[in-house]
């Protein structure tokens, strides 16, 4: 990680911002003790949001069973129902 002075920053923040905007962390520092980091914005969007937008996945609807039903979803081993997931998920809460 490189680090700069407050005055670096002050005279050339445009090539710094750029910088983080492309992925780069950033030390600024006082004469030599650092103060602050310049790091990239968090993207708050999940990985499935990303597929989502770029068109990969599309999100469905409807029940868990609906979905087993649908030709073309296949599973290699049965899958417990609905029901027997939620009742087996509230036995581990008590």
């Amino acid at each position: 990680m490189e680090s700069i002075g407050i005055q670096e920053l002050v005279e050339h923040a445009d090539r710094y911002l750029e910088r983080a905007r492309l992925g780069e962390t950033i030390e600024i520092t006082d004469g030599r003790a650092a103060i602050a980091r310049l790091t990239p914005a968090v993207n708050d969007d999940t990985a499935l949001d990303v597929m989502i937008a770029q068109g990969l996945v599309v999100p469905v609807s409807g029940s868990l069973d609906e979905l087993l039903n649908t030709p073309g979803v296949r599973s290699s081993a049965p899958l417990p129902s609905t029901e027997e997931i939620l009742s087996e998920m509230r036995e581990d809460r008590f």
